[in-house]
């Protein structure tokens, strides 16, 4: 159809300027560049950009699409609470444990007849033990690095949250379908918790999630490694249903992250969240309930 004399023609989609990958019709009010949904900041007229708002002082305060704030530029290390957090309290389980000879070990990794004997805190203080400090090294530099990569966009306490889910599911998972010898320690079906969250975020926005599944083989193969793979074929099953259940838990905890309009997306979130976290603790009563019978 053609256009009437004189008339402009309208402007097709651009790239965001921070998303090159995302195309819009919307741009800054003050600067014009164009901007995704992610990054329109809302103003008294109109969006702005991050930049503009931030400088500006006014606008809602720039968030990304799980709700984190928006950060422009690096941060210090000690503004990146959830690896100091979760990485300094996995340190200190790990280096007591070494001073007790395992002692604290005992206490807090996940062993099923032991959850079932009601030390229900197993289901999630095991993400916390270590077991020697070769694993203690290696699982602190692993969660560390993943927190650091993903936490601007997921934010600090939405990553202890899922890390601690991740865990609580992978110790139910395997309380309830494992054998009562079935052992969960050393946190690394946790971390794979975090990853797993982080290729549902990527599966929803299209993106690439290639590199995610390459070093989610590599944890699970590290798991496996550690975790008793060269014993029996019953420890290879119980070591597999913790894996599937952080795996699950934390691709679950994705989906609820990254779902849903801007609009009450902290209650829906916490919600969620919550949901899954009863869905485990049925997991686990149902098991209970079937000892008892």
């Amino acid at each position: 159809m053609s256009q009437p004399a004189g008339a402009r023609p309208e402007p097709g989609p651009a790239p965001c300027y921070r998303h090159p990958d995302r195309l819009t019709r919307i741009s800054c009010q003050r600067c014009s560049r164009p901007i995704c949904g992610e990054c329109m900041v809302e103003a008294s007229v109109g969006f702005q950009c991050p930049d503009d708002a931030r400088r500006s002082g006014g606008g809602r305060q720039p968030r990304t699409r799980t709700g984190a704030p928006l950060q422009l530029g690096g941060r210090p290390l000690s503004q990146y609470s959830a690896a100091v957090i979760l990485v300094g309290i996995k340190v200190v389980v790990g280096l007591a444990d070494l001073v007790t000879g395992g002692a604290v070990q005992a206490m807090l990794a996940s062993v099923n007849f032991l959850v079932g004997a009601g030390e229900v805190w197993r289901l999630v203080t095991h993400a916390f033990t270590s077991g020697s400090l070769l694993t203690l090294v290696i699982n602190a530099l692993f969660l560390f690095f993943i927190c650091r990569s993903i936490e601007a966009e997921i934010g600090r306490w939405r990553i202890i949250a899922v890390y601690l889910l991740s865990a609580l599911g992978s110790g139910a998972v395997l309380f309830a379908f494992g054998t009562p010898t079935g052992v969960l320690a050393g946190g690394l079906t946790a971390v794979l918790g975090l990853l797993a969250m982080n290729t549902s975020l990527k599966l929803r926005r299209s993106e690439d999630i290639k590199p995610d599944l390459v070093f989610l083989a590599i944890l699970v193969a590290f798991n496996l490694v550690i975790g008793g793979f060269s014993r029996d074929a019953l420890g290879v099953v119980n070591q597999l249903l913790g894996i599937l259940g952080g795996v699950g838990f934390g691709f679950a905890a994705g989906w609820v992250l990254g779902h849903g309009p801007r609009e009450g997306r902290t209650r829906r979130q916490v919600v969620g969240l919550s949901g899954l976290a009863v869905l485990a603790l049925v997991l686990v009563g149902a098991r209970l309930a079937l000892q008892l019978a």
